[in-house]
């Protein structure tokens, strides 16, 4: 059965707050083999220059973002989407509402890194306009892959 691809999901995004945090740690261990944990996802909230977002309807998590902005760059150190929401669009959605965020206050360059067999996620990012600038060999210890660094310069809006 295909699901549905949803082009304005229906949600509201809001700060991420420390009580968000054991419920993140636990998407983390069902979405990624080398999840964040609660510690470092607690660290990133107190992260000079962050800006994590969870994007919700209702009490239901569709996804969640981690960047942090240092002067005129910026870094994406995570996006999420849990599994059953996957493939309909909120990733998009959220990418969508990140980079328009950074061009709008001026934000020269966007970085990300990706797991070089994540087709899905690569797909995404290059539509959305970012290049693929170099590599980390075997960053990605468990799973022995290397991270593609990608990089996003400023553009009109999405």
């Amino acid at each position: 059965m295909a699901t549905a691809h949803i082009r304005h999901p229906t949600g509201k995004f809001r700060a991420i707050v420390s009580e968000d945090i054991p419920n993140l740690a636990r998407l983390e261990r069902e979405l990624f083999a080398q999840p964040w944990t609660e510690g470092m996802l607690t660290a990133a909230l107190a992260d000079y220059g962050a800006r994590h977002q969870l994007f919700e309807q209702g009490d239901v998590i569709l996804g969640y973002f981690f960047l942090t902005r240092i002067v005129d760059e910026a870094e994406l150190h995570n996006i999420a989407v849990p599994r059953q929401f996957q493939h309909r669009g909120i990733g998009r959605y959220m990418l969508e509402k990140i980079v328009n965020q950074c061009d709008a206050e001026q934000i020269e360059r966007l970085y990300l890194e990706v797991r070089e067999d994540n087709t899905a996620a690569i797909h995404l990012y290059e539509k959305m306009g970012f290049e693929c600038i170099g590599r980390r060999p075997g960053y990605y210890v468990i799973e022995k892959r290397d991270a593609l660094i990608y990089m996003r310069t400023k553009h009109e809006l999405v």
